[in-house]
């Protein structure tokens, strides 16, 4: 099941002008480690969510906060790309 982690008061624009809201979400794996990954909540309840792959794989649960909580805010605008599909 997927944790919230960490909500940002960053607040990220797409190119279409839709601003969105920076959650950080995370989830154990069978194995014990835990994979993390970047979710975008638009402002506008009526667009969809937007959701990054995997960002990170870290062995624990504070590992993935300290990631989360090191990531600065440049590292949105690329990651709301890659969830919107405009890179690879």
């Amino acid at each position: 099941m997927a944790e919230l982690i960490q909500q940002l008061p960053t607040r990220v624009k797409g190119e279409d002008g839709t601003t969105y809201i920076v959650q950080i979400c995370a989830r154990e794996r069978a194995d014990g480690t835990w994979e993390a990954w970047i979710e975008f909540h638009p402002a506008d309840k009526r667009q969809p969510v937007l959701r990054t792959e995997q960002e990170t794989s870290q062995p624990n649960r504070e590992a993935v906060e300290y990631w989360a909580f090191g990531l600065e805010p440049i590292y949105f605008d690329g990651a709301l790309a890659r969830a919107q599909g405009r890179l690879p």
